[in-house]
């Protein structure tokens, strides 16, 4: 993805790819930032070295969210989820790092990255825009609602189900800002009623 015009540190939370980021996140040193330190901090345990790769931990546990959205409601289902959520927050360190103000708002600006990336993928997904086994391709209006779903009933409804709202506010607050500057016609994600 060329960032024409863009400054290292917007392509840096403009691109998913987890080496392009590293080479941005280096620019960024040469540049002297501060808060670099913390931001390479957030890199690294976002994609930390398994066998050779860079898994994205934040996407891992979005799809976790993702995933548990519907177990969510049953009463051993909420409990698991609640674990399974909160084990992946722990390995994240979400809440200690979140416990300095410059890198709590640091590891918001890579949640509010991490939503983008997953509208980025759903729009560009042809299965995820499509119905009838994925043959049929979507209305755009239909896809936006089915993102906007998504987005509310992962990020907003989710969090309130298991009693998680703390745990899970800045992937809250990252979502309704990204929805928001996304679809900016389209009112607020966590006021939505569904």
């Amino acid at each position: 993805m060329p960032f024409v015009n863009l400054t290292p540190m917007e392509a840096y939370y403009s691109t998913i790819e987890p080496l392009e980021r590293y080479a941005l996140l280096e620019a960024l040193d040469a540049e002297g930032k501060e808060e670099n330190a913390s931001r390479r901090l957030l890199w690294e345990k976002r994609y930390p070295e398994e066998k050779g790769q860079r898994p994205d931990k934040y996407m891992q546990l979005w799809m976790l969210l993702e995933f548990n959205k519907s177990t969510g409601s049953r009463f051993l289902g909420a409990r698991s989820a609640r674990k399974e959520i909160r084990k992946s927050l722990e390995a994240l360190e979400f809440d200690t790092l979140s416990r300095d103000e410059k890198t709590r708002e640091l590891l918001y600006q890579e949640c509010c990255q991490l939503v983008r990336a997953y509208i980025a993928l759903c729009r560009e997904d042809r299965t995820y825009n499509s119905v009838i086994m994925g043959i049929v391709p979507m209305k755009k209006e239909q896809a936006r609602k089915k993102l906007k779903t998504d987005l509310y009933e992962t990020a907003v409804a989710l969090p309130k189900l298991l009693k998680m709202e703390e745990d899970l506010s800045l992937i809250t607050q990252a979502a309704a800002a990204v929805y928001e500057e996304t679809f900016p016609d389209e009112g607020s994600l966590v006021t939505e009623q569904y």
